[in-house]
């Protein structure tokens, strides 16, 4: 990979939330896709990700790599084509891209190598009272979702601390996987109205896309507060059934 092509990569896309998908066709190479996609930041470039493993010179082992770190497990208990779920549904919909690609042979062998075994996450290592359902009332939404997706960093910080009541706070954390701030989730299950039910609901929302460090940092934190049970919140995992399995090929390394 040329060194101009990798100073564009970190000085221009990394941290840019707003890429223009056009300008990517500065990209000839695999190589050049396989480390875009191991820099890029899923928080805000699921976009790239998507545009990068329907790319003719992406390689096995970069669709493999962006499979399996997009958590595919966490979403077997979801049908097929459903559109409505507790994840985000554009990593579903870039799990179904790659699965259908790689398995109809569309990408690249090249001398790339990726070890699924890097990224296969153990959901057995969540304890398990993460996966109890929540008693309480049964949540509702007081917000505009297009306006809370508009809130960032100091401002989105400011409504949060100016909720008055549980229910006030849910109504801007059940956007908050849209917003993809990491940060802003620890904020939510620091603040004193944050219950049970929110806090299961960040979790299982957030698991799936951040690294296994923060993972276990949020099941830190909320195994240390004794949160009150005031929203309701029903684990759709729990004692689920796989609506489909992942092709065995893909835990193959390449």
């Amino acid at each position: 990979m040329k060194d101009e092509i990798k100073q564009y990569i970190d000085d221009c896309i990394i941290e840019n939330p707003d890429i223009d998908l056009n300008n990517l066709s500065v990209f000839t190479q695999p190589d050049e896709l396989h480390y875009l996609a191991n820099v890029v930041n899923w928080d805000i470039h699921i976009p790239i990700l998507d545009w990068i493993v329907k790319q003719a010179i992406c390689s096995e082992a970069t669709a493999l790599m962006i499979f399996w770190q997009a958590q595919p497990q966490d979403f077997t208990v979801y049908k097929w084509n459903a559109t409505r779920i507790n994840e985000d549904i554009a990593v579903f919909q870039l799990i179904k891209v790659i699965i259908t690609n790689y398995t109809n042979g569309f990408y690249l062998k090249t001398d790339l190598h990726y070890n699924p075994i890097n990224d296969r996450y153990n959901v057995s290592t969540i304890p398990d009272f993460m996966y109890k359902d929540v008693n309480g009332e049964e949540p509702y939404n007081i917000y505009d979702e297009t306006e809370v997706r508009s809130w960032f960093g100091e401002y989105l910080n400011k409504q949060i601390d100016s909720c008055s009541s549980t229910m006030d706070l849910y109504g801007i954390t059940c956007y908050l996987p849209i917003l993809g701030n990491i940060d802003t989730v620890f904020h939510v299950l620091r603040h004193p109205l944050c219950d049970k039910g929110i806090a299961f609901m960040l979790f299982w929302r957030f698991e799936s896309i951040v690294s296994d460090s923060i993972r276990k940092a949020l099941i830190s934190e909320i195994y240390q507060k004794n949160y009150p049970e005031i929203i309701e919140y029903k684990h759709e995992r729990n004692n689920s059934k796989a609506e489909w399995e992942i092709p065995e090929i893909m835990m193959k390394p390449v």
